[in-house]
Order: C-alpha cells, then structure tokens, then sequence
C-alpha cells in the first residue's frame, strides 16, 4: 500500500500520453491518499538550469532524508492526482521508500503558502503506461 510520504516511480501522462513524463519514469512524493485516490508532487532531477517553476525545494541526496541518488528538485507548483487505482508497493524507490518527516513538513509548507494547480492523470492512460497500477470501480 502506498502512503502519505512514500515515494514511488512511474511514468505519467502529462500533459499527454506522448509527453516527457510519460516516456520516462520520474520519482513522486505521495502528497496525500484518500482511500484510492491518490495526490502526488513531481521530483526531477536538478540539472542547474533554468526552471520555470515558482515555488520548489532543491533537495540533496541523504538516505537520512530522502531516497534519492543525486540533487533533486520537488516541483510545489502543482500536484497530480490519480483516482481509482490500486498502486504496488513495487513502485516504491529502494534505498528508502518514503521522505523524513521533516522534509515532508518543508514540502506541506510550501504547499499551503503558495496557490499550486492539481492535474487530474487520466487512470486509463497511466494503467497503459505502469503495468503495476491497476484501475478499480469507481
């Protein structure tokens, strides 16, 4: 089951199923999960270019935080949200499965001091793309 801090890898189809999320997997931190509906924030890998993001936390590797391998930047500007669907724990990153409570703290933070959008995936389309998310009835 994956929860509130967990972080998995998947593709998404955003803003469509051709996009660069849906080509190759990137990292999400579950935001918030309501039964099967879940909410997650995009990580990319930070490459010291120009984003063109407004509200973000630049985060570097330390299994005491987080699981990722090299700095990384958490989008703040928007959540995307999956409903419906039963997510394996085999999505989950491996070094660690989730992020520190503080640094979930940090990320909530920003989340409620500036305004951010939510995209709803299509589940059809991120079932297409993730052999281990499966839809569930509505």
């Amino acid at each position: 089951m994956i929860n509130q801090q967990d972080v998995i890898t998947i593709k998404l189809p955003f803003p469509n199923i051709s996009s660069d999320l849906a080509v190759t997997a990137h990292m999400y931190i579950c935001d918030k999960r309501n039964k099967d509906d879940y909410f997650f924030v995009e990580c990319q890998t930070f490459r010291n270019k120009f984003y063109h993001l407004h509200n973000y936390i630049i985060e570097r590797a330390d299994i005491t935080r987080n699981p990722f391998k090299n700095t990384f930047l958490i989008d703040c500007d928007k959540l995307f949200n999956i409903r419906s669907v039963s997510i394996s724990e085999d999505l989950l990153t491996r070094k660690r499965r989730d992020v520190s409570e503080e640094l979930f703290n940090e990320i909530e933070n920003k989340l409620i001091k500036e305004s951010y959008l939510i995209n709803e995936i299509d589940r059809l389309d991120v079932s297409r793309l993730n052999r281990k998310i499966n839809l569930l009835p509505r």
